[in-house]
């Protein structure tokens, strides 16, 4: 599964413009970035853990955050 960089871009295209339209509803409630981040960091964490169950790997706060490049303070919460 090695995928270059121009792939990895186009990816991060598409979430941005999958995001892109939820802004408008984000600023009609207060919502900042760093809460839109936040909820981003917790989907991406959950998701991590269960494709590590799925795969029957361990799933310790330490190890998701080696993974997923995050602070295991940010993982343990």
């Amino acid at each position: 599964m090695n995928r270059t960089v121009k792939e990895k871009e186009a990816v991060l295209n598409v979430f941005a413009g999958l995001i892109g339209p939820l802004m408008r509803v984000a600023f009609e409630y207060g919502i900042t970035a760093g809460e839109i981040a936040g909820v981003v960091r917790r989907a991406y964490i959950q998701s991590l853990e269960a494709r590590l169950k799925e795969q029957k790997r361990p799933t310790t706060d330490a190890r998701l955050a080696a993974v997923a490049g995050l602070p295991k303070s940010d993982v343990s919460a």
